[in-house]
C-alpha cells in the first residue's frame, strides 16, 4: 500500500513507518548505526564490528563500482535500510520511507493527487495494476487491472523497486507519460500514451441492489474514511436497507485511525 501514481503498500492496518533524513553534509556518522556524539558505536562489539565491515564494503563500492554515475548515496542507504527491515520478516508492515515517499503517501490519503489514477502492486517483484481509479486518466485510456508494467518512457521496469516505477509515472496535470504494458492473460504488450490530471479518490461509493440491500465500498482509509461511511450508512438506512454488502477490495490501507473508527 497500490496506485501507478501514488505509493501503494499492502493493507496497512498495521505499520511502523520509519522516516530519516538524511544529511551527508555533515558526515556519514549519522546514519551509521547507533553512535553517540562523537561518533562512536554504542552498540555491543560484535555488532560494532559488523558495522565495520558495512562500511568497508560501502568504501570499495564507492572506489571501485564500474560505472560511477551509479553511485547515489541516498539510494544506496535507503536500500541497506530496506535490507536491513526485509530480514525481520515482516515485508510490507515493517519498512522505511523516505521524505519524498511519505509526501506522496500522505498527499494519496488526503484523497487528490496528480498523475494517472490507478493502483499498483510490487509484491510479486513485478509492478502490476490492481486496479485503475474510476474515472482516471488510467481508466480512460485503457489500463486494466492485471497489467504488468514493462516499460515507462521506453525505460524498462525490470529489476526497479515499485517506489522507482512510481515516480518515473508520476507528474504534473497535463503532461504525458507512456507505458510498455503486457495485459493480463495476452502475449503481446501494447504502449499507452496517457494525459496525466488531477485526480480525487472518493472514499466511498454507494448504490442499492435487488432485495433492499445496500452495497458500500471503501476506497482506501483516508482521512475522512470514518465520516464517508457514516454518511453511506445513513443513506442507506433513509433507502431501506435490510442488509449491507461491504467491499474492501483492492483498498491500499491508509490511515491505523480511520481503520478503527470506520469499524
Amino acid at each position: 500500500m497500490r496506485k501507478l501514481t501514488t505509493w501503494r503498500p499492502p493493507l496497512w492496518l498495521v505499520v511502523v513507518v520509519l522516516i530519516t533524513t538524511v544529511t551527508m553534509s555533515a558526515g556519514l556518522g549519522y546514519v551509521r548505526g547507533q553512535e553517540d556524539s562523537s561518533g562512536n558505536c554504542t552498540e555491543s562489539k560484535e555488532v560494532c564490528a559488523e558495522f565495520a565491515r558495512f562500511w568497508r564494503v560501502w568504501n570499495l563500492a564507492e572506489e571501485r563500482f564500474v560505472d560511477p554515475e551509479a553511485i547515489k548515496s541516498d539510494t544506496m542507504i535507503a536500500g541497506a535500510i530496506n535490507g536491513m527491515l526485509d530480514s525481520l520478516g515482516d515485508q510490507g508492515h515493517t519498512r522505511y520511507l523516505t521524505a519524498e515517499q511519505i509526501e506522496r503517501f500522505e498527499e494519496s490519503i488526503r484523497g487528490s493527487f496528480e498523475g494517472i489514477g490507478a493502483y499498483m502492486d510490487g509484491d510479486a517483484g513485478i509492478p502490476q495494476v490492481t486496479a485503475p481509479i474510476e474515472g482516471s486518466p488510467a481508466e480512460a485510456a485503457g489500463i486494466r487491472a492485471g497489467d504488468i508494467i514493462l516499460k515507462v518512457d521506453g525505460q524498462a521496469t525490470e529489476g526497479m523497486l515499485l517506489d522507482e516505477v512510481i515516480t518515473l509515472i508520476r507528474g504534473e496535470a497535463g503532461t504525458s507519460v507512456t507505458l510498455t504494458v503486457q495485459h493480463l492473460g495476452e502475449e503481446g504488450t501494447e504502449e499507452i500514451t496517457i494525459t496525466r490530471a488531477a485526480v480525487n479518490i472518493p472514499a466511498t461509493a454507494f448504490r442499492m441492489l435487488p432485495g433492499n440491500v445496500a452495497f458500500i465500498r471503501l476506497t482506501q482509509f483516508s482521512d475522512n474514511a470514518a465520516e464517508a461511511v457514516r454518511e453511506r450508512l445513513n443513506e442507506a438506512e433513509a433507502a431501506g436497507a435490510r442488509a449491507i454488502i461491504f467491499d474492501v477490495r483492492d483498498n491500499p490501507g491508509g490511515l491505523l485511525k480511520q481503520a478503527t473508527a470506520v469499524t
